[in-house]
């Protein structure tokens, strides 16, 4: 019977062949074990003409990406922050299943009104994990590294950054080459601090548990 819901249809990638399949099912399987308003559902899965799709469903707003690029938007130091911390929140739940989303990008951030949401869990796996990739079309391999909740911290990182750099005008700055964030951006010390941390320029953030930190906005 059609509900006239508006859905997400998510095909494996026939170049992909073996993994592209696995893959998908992983984020079946993945997404069937999240309960949280800021993750969109998965509805169903099904095979046809040896293709597997995944169903999940349509969520309303703007990725973080349209936002910065069309829209032109420009965040504040704490704008920023304050966003990265309610992203935060989402990610120290998938954490606490035990899972590591491994690709917060501002691709995979939707914001629609005051609601975020964190989508495309398709890189996504079990802590501990080995990390499954492909070498060439045909070759599968296992990286000889397990994945912890310190890659997504590392990506959280970025993240700050890609929102920072929406007040950044080098037309103002000095003309100078291979400047990093830290001359290029005027940010609190603070936060200067947290970010190294993030990107592990300065010794990481310790993980207790599995479990990703949260830090206070002042």
């Amino acid at each position: 019977m059609d509900s006239g819901q508006e859905v997400v249809l998510k095909q494996s990638k026939p170049s992909k062949g073996t993994l592209g399949r696995d893959l998908l099912y992983r984020e079946i399987d993945v997404l069937g074990r999240l309960r949280h308003p800021s993750i969109q559902r998965c509805l169903a899965s099904f095979e046809y003409k040896d293709q597997l799709y995944m169903v999940t469903e349509y969520l309303q707003g703007k990725t973080v990406e349209d936002l910065i690029f069309e829209r032109g938007e420009v965040y504040s130091e704490k704008e920023a922050l304050c966003f990265a911390r309610r992203l935060m929140e989402i990610l120290s739940y998938v954490h606490e299943q035990g899972f590591v989303h491994l690709d917060i990008r501002i691709p995979n951030v939707i914001l629609d009104g005051d609601q975020i949401h964190l989508i495309d869990f398709g890189l996504a796996c079990r802590l501990g994990e080995p990390i499954r990739t492909e070498l060439k079309p045909h070759d599968e391999t296992m990286r000889n590294r397990t994945v912890e909740a310190t890659e997504d911290l590392s990506a959280i990182g970025h993240f700050i950054l890609f929102m920072l750099y929406t007040g950044y005008d080098p037309c103002t700055s000095e003309v100078e080459l291979n400047l990093g964030w830290e001359d290029e951006l005027t940010v609190s010390p603070m936060t200067k601090h947290m970010l190294r941390k993030l990107l592990q320029i300065d010794p990481p953030y310790r993980i207790h548990n599995n479990l990703c930190v949260i830090w206070t906005i002042g």
